[in-house]
């Protein structure tokens, strides 16, 4: 259902680019599709009157949320803690809404308004649209330090023959 998926307007059961979901920033277990997940980030006060933002995420939404019977907003921030902390104010869409070539449009919208951090923004539009990549970055530093992969691109960015490499390579590890 992944491709065709990807071509229809409701992109809920999308599983991502390699069919196997995506892992909560919070509670690191699978998010199994888009519909169950949700990408969120803290909107800044600041003296300008300008909001950056900070904490760029992706986790389960609450109704999927594994944690939501032990903790009132499950795997997503808690927008009153965040807002009596610093005064931020949780920002945050389906992960739906990101997927896709839409999606991906709407991530570079966010990247060109400057707010959240461009490094965030690369790392979540890779996360969600290149095959591999979600649980390949859980290894990239310990595979590139034993000679899995030598890469060649600026740091953080990868072939997809090395993503499929550090894959292997992690698979072998669990052995």
């Amino acid at each position: 259902m992944n491709v065709a998926a990807e071509n229809e307007t409701d992109l809920r059961h999308y599983t991502g680019p390699d069919g196997r979901g995506w892992i909560c920033d919070n509670c690191g277990e699978t998010i199994k599709n888009a519909g169950d997940g949700w990408v969120q980030w803290l909107s800044l006060p600041s003296e300008s009157g300008n909001r950056g933002a900070r904490d760029l995420s992706l986790v389960h939404h609450f109704p999927a949320s594994p944690r939501k019977g032990s903790r009132e907003h499950g795997c997503q921030f808690d927008e009153k803690f965040e807002f009596r902390k610093d005064r931020s104010i949780v920002c945050d869409l389906s992960l739906d809404s990101f997927c896709g070539a839409d999606g991906l449009m709407h991530l570079l919208s966010l990247f060109a308004d400057e707010k959240i951090p461009h490094g965030d923004l690369l790392t979540m539009i890779m996360r969600i649209h290149t095959p591999g990549y979600e649980r390949a970055r859980l290894h990239f530093d310990r595979a590139i330090a034993e000679g899995v992969v030598e890469p060649n691109l600026p740091e953080g960015f990868h072939w997809q023959k090395d993503i499929t490499a550090v894959l292997r390579w992690a698979e072998r590890q669990k052995r």
